[in-house]
């Protein structure tokens, strides 16, 4: 287990972004994302 989780810190989530997508539509499912997860969903 890497150190960093041992001692309690966290990684947060990573996304893989369509790069065919225009800037605001990514932000827009970004944004959407946010909004419909629990807190925490997407850490480690």
């Amino acid at each position: 287990m890497p150190d960093h989780l041992k001692e309690n810190r966290h990684v947060s989530g990573i996304f893989i972004l369509n790069l065919r997508m225009s800037i605001g539509d990514t932000l827009d499912e970004l944004i959407l994302i946010a909004e419909c997860s629990f807190d925490g969903e997407y850490q480690d």
